[in-house]
């Protein structure tokens, strides 16, 4: 018999390490590829699997998270039965850094377990880059007969991360958080049986303030825990380093092509724009542009976001230039992450270097 999974997509969490990109907005909202947000990959990964029903958990500052998504149309979530539940997230009590699974917001929107006939609950974050099929892993936890089951990608040497180190039937026997030599780097989605789930809200409602992720690792071997290797291309982002990185993945033909131009799409808010206008003068090398851009300078292994202007003899290189910018004639962005409506007056220079780019926050005027 067919398994039924509800989605729950956690977005009530934020990142100092993101530095002027989450001053005034989370992980999930943060713009990508031009004309993503990061909320996307989860909302698009969970409805191309063919799950009808997701619970959105948002912080306290949601308007950007609403304005976006809306009622989930493009995603097809704007539905009778099922579709998506907009949840509250907690306010109250202390977090961790690396939290993102709070016993509290499940305790908060218990209901939505409660009510739902689903036999697993598909959790995820919003800092994994990624276009899976998730039915795969889906089937693998039925088979495995284990009450949790937890995607992992093949990545060492990151900090503050959780890794897992399982047996030779991929059973994990033991998670690390931190650094760690191990090689098998969780990359935020898990599913839980649901009535294991609600069970495990009431063994540990007295630890509210705790993540899940954290109890179970804490506890990895009172529990049968299935481990799955993600098959597909993930980027993981929780630094601007990671930011960057992922970023500059896209200009990678095959990385670009696996992520967007598959049967299963990423879908986003639908924003309709002119095409991009490339004056005489202007100069694109491995760049991505997106629609509604006006180029008359030097554009090169950098992603423009829509309706951004670059005037004649400005250089941009290796740097990310957000929605609505303007790089005044003659100025230099190199190495730069530019969020957006940020003014770069003439003839100014802002550099910064591969590893550690400068990153300018929204509306700002130099």
């Amino acid at each position: 018999m067919k398994k039924r999974t509800l989605g729950l997509i956690s977005a009530n969490y934020t990142s100092d390490e993101l530095l002027a990109l989450t001053e005034s907005r989370t992980v999930a909202t943060i713009p990508f590829g031009g004309r993503y947000r990061l909320i996307d990959f989860p909302l698009s990964n969970l409805t191309n699997s063919d799950i009808r029903t997701v619970g959105l958990i948002t912080p306290y500052y949601y308007r950007s998270i609403m304005d976006h998504i809306e009622a989930g149309k493009p995603w097809e979530l704007d539905r009778k039965i099922g579709g998506l539940f907009v949840l509250p997230g907690t306010v109250y009590g202390e977090r961790k850094k690396t939290s993102r699974f709070l016993i509290r917001d499940l305790i908060r929107n218990r209901r939505i377990l409660d009510r739902s006939s689903s036999d697993f609950v598909l959790m995820c974050d919003t800092s994994a880059v990624m276009n899976c099929d998730l039915k795969p892993f889906i089937d693998a936890h039925a088979e495995s007969g284990c009450p949790i089951s937890l995607m992992y990608v093949n990545e060492a040497g990151k900090k503050n991360r959780t890794y897992i180190k399982t047996d030779a039937k991929n059973r994990v026997t033991k998670l690390e958080r931190g650094e760690s030599k191990l090689t098998k780097l969780f990359n935020g989605y898990l599913i839980i049986n649901r009535n294991f789930l609600l069970d495990f809200i009431d063994w540990y409602k007295a630890l509210d303030n705790e993540d899940i992720m954290e109890v179970i690792t804490n506890n990895a071997e009172k529990y049968e825990i299935n481990a799955y290797e993600c098959p597909c291309y993930c980027g993981i982002i929780e630094t601007i380093a990671d930011y960057k990185k992922v970023s500059r993945d896209l200009l990678d033909h095959e990385v670009r092509t696996e992520l967007f131009e598959q049967d299963n799409i990423i879908q986003t808010k639908i924003s309709d724009e002119s095409p991009t206008i490339y004056k005489p003068s202007a100069s694109v090398k491995k760049s991505l542009v997106a629609a509604g851009c006006i180029i008359e300078g030097t554009v090169e292994n950098s992603i423009i976001f829509r309706r951004t202007t670059i005037k004649k003899g400005a250089v941009v290189k290796d740097a990310i230039i957000m929605q609505q910018n303007v790089i005044e004639a003659d100025a230099t962005v190199i190495n730069a992450i530019c969020d957006k409506y940020v003014h770069i007056g003439r003839k100014t220079h802002i550099e910064g270097s591969a590893d550690n780019p400068v990153v300018i926050k929204k509306n700002t005027i130099i």
